[in-house]
């Protein structure tokens, strides 16, 4: 029957294995100093290498935390509703980014059209040639109608409460 592998690092010398010792004993008080002593900083001094993933993983429920295993994995694993969350939190963040880059597009584009009569003209004559375009022409009345729902809405009362009510009975977002 062969020996079970064992997770020391054998390196050759004597001097190295110290060395990785002298390492792990100075993670292990890095962590008492920020976290106080803990089993896994208790394990790494005495033991002089990182736990194998059964130790790890028993370690970390022992904490509330995630450790980290002598196969680099950090045990123990993440909980079903934990990756859950996490990935939905994620999505969240992904969503208000591109909603505030289209937002900061209309802006710019906005500002560009208010501050430069050469664009404004260069692009009325540009754009005349797209007239013929069902899908442009579509699109164009589709931003206008959003843009005059954000004028409206802006008239006087940006910041009421009315302003928003105005805006959602209107349909906003919705296409024609």
């Amino acid at each position: 029957m062969a020996d079970k592998p064992t997770n020391v690092i054998l390196l050759g010398t004597a001097a190295n294995n110290q060395s990785i010792k002298a390492s792990l004993e100075a993670e292990a008080k890095a962590l008492e100093a920020w976290h106080g002593k803990n089993p896994y900083s208790e394990f790494l001094i005495v033991h002089g290498h990182r736990p194998d993933v059964q130790q790890a993983a028993a370690i970390g429920q022992l904490m509330g935390a995630q450790v980290l295993a002598s196969d680099g994995s950090k045990q123990p694993g993440l909980s079903r509703i934990y990756r859950l969350a996490t990935k939905r939190a994620r999505e969240e963040r992904k969503h208000k980014s591109t909603s505030t880059d289209a937002a900061n597009k209309i802006k710019s584009a906005v500002a560009a059209l208010h501050f430069n009569d050469d664009i404004r003209n260069k692009l009325v004559h540009d754009l005349f040639f797209l007239i013929d375009d069902a899908e442009f022409r579509s699109q164009l009345l589709s931003a206008r109608k959003l843009l005059d729902r954000f004028a409206e809405s802006f008239d006087g009362q940006a910041r009421s409460s009315r302003s928003k009510e105005l805006f959602d009975r209107k349909g906003a977002g919705t296409r024609s």
